[in-house]
């Protein structure tokens, strides 16, 4: 047709036809973990190159270890101990051996708000899915959360904790690794009430790992700007109002109400995916 302009390409029709391809989630296949499991992690522990599957259980004081098969489908679960109240789990290279290891946190919490020292877990992985006995090292009370990063720019990676009970002792704890799966005595920095998790970010472009850190009931972040040496300096910023759509406002309400239920003690739910 004469000025009308004929577009070409190779092995295609025109105009082109667009695929839309609807993904379908297929019926859950469920695994036997411990008691109370609230958080998973994945990597590759046997370095078959399938994904494995972390999960810390909470009731029974135990990780699940469940190896991958490659094709969707998990082999049975190992129980390895940690401490008392293990609520998540961090997954890094902690001895530098080139396999990766666990590291963690212990609430140590059973008669709240009467709360033991905190912890952490370190266990050492083998390179063959197995791992070996747990290593506690203190932090500050009821760690919720347990993060990893490199925050004295040592090259050796070092664990930061969010840790606290609700009216008193409210920090996160940062313990430098020594690179041979140890770690130096936990260092206390002040956070608001209740921290629960922290994020990691160069927040101020110094090119140095800063803290943002959420703290449950002074409804406030925390950020703390790293050093890289000596530690992180405290500034405490109010927190930013969320815009959520009313669904997800009715299913925040619903969850609040029933993890009232079942914990005194806020408790983390979430999942988590790693490639290492």
């Amino acid at each position: 047709m004469r000025g009308q302009k004929r577009h070409e390409f190779d092995n295609e029709s025109w105009p082109p036809v667009i695929q839309i391809v609807v993904a379908v989630v297929q019926p859950a296949n469920a695994y036997t973990a411990g008691a109370s499991p609230t958080e998973v992690m994945t990597a590759n522990f046997n370095r078959d190159g399938k994904l494995d599957l972390a999960v810390n259980n909470l009731g029974s004081d135990t990780v699940s270890i469940l190896l991958g098969n490659g094709d969707g489908t998990f082999q049975s679960q190992v129980q390895y101990a940690t401490a008392s109240m293990p609520q998540g789990v961090a997954i890094g290279d902690y001895n530098g051996d080139g396999n990766i290891d666990l590291a963690v946190n212990d609430l140590n919490c059973v008669n709240f708000p009467a709360c033991g020292p905190g912890m952490v877990s370190i266990l050492l992985g083998s390179g063959d899915g197995t791992f070996q006995t747990h290593v506690e090292y203190p932090t500050g009370p009821s760690p919720d959360s347990v993060t990893v990063a490199d925050f004295n720019g040592d090259g050796i990676l070092d664990l930061v904790t969010a840790s606290g009970t609700y009216g008193t002792n409210n920090f996160v704890s940062v313990l430098l690794g020594n690179g041979d799966g140890t770690f130096q005595p936990n260092v206390n920095y002040t956070a608001g009430t209740a921290p629960a998790f922290v994020a990691l970010g160069d927040y101020n472009g110094d090119g140095k790992i800063d803290m943002a850190v959420a703290n449950e009931v002074s409804n406030t972040v925390s950020i703390l700007l790293g050093n890289g040496d000596s530690g992180p300096t405290s500034i405490s910023l109010p927190a930013p109002v969320p815009l959520v759509s009313p669904w997800v406002t009715s299913m925040a309400t619903a969850g609040s109400i029933w993890q009232s239920q079942i914990s005194p003690r806020r408790t983390r739910f979430s999942s988590s995916c790693k490639l290492l």
